[in-house]
């Protein structure tokens, strides 16, 4: 995992909309293999608000829990069926981790390190 305020404000150039109203305290809570993962989802979600002008979505973390990609955010001005649609690509992408290195970004696996993980075999090794 890492804080790195370079990739937290990367993430807010890239997608404004997004993280405009962002109360991300703790930066970004997960290793760099989710990157792109994290970058798919930004840009659905971006999509699906860019149907409701005044939706807001406010994010509060984005974190790895148990091997797996959390993804915490309020809602604000969207209807029910853009919040169902933003709900569903969370759920895709957080359930899409539990595939991904979180080290790497390659196919990985459910580990046991002393914590629950998600990581390819190579990575497991470090």
């Amino acid at each position: 995992m890492t804080d790195d305020p370079d990739r937290l404000a990367q993430l807010k150039s890239q997608f404004p909309r997004i993280f405009e109203h962002s109360k991300i305290h703790w930066g970004l809570e997960y290793g760099e293999g989710w990157d792109e993962l994290i970058g798919t989802l930004c840009a659905r979600l971006g999509t699906i608000l860019a149907e409701t002008p005044a939706g807001i979505i406010e994010l509060h973390q984005i974190k790895e829990k148990f091997g797996g990609l959390r993804f915490y955010y309020e809602l604000k001005n969207v209807d029910k069926l853009h919040a169902a649609q933003i709900a569903v690509a969370t759920q895709q992408a957080e359930q899409a981790s539990f595939g991904i290195c979180e080290a790497c970004g390659e196919p990985g696996t459910q580990r046991n390190k002393g914590w629950i993980c998600t990581l390819c075999d190579r990575c497991a090794m470090d």
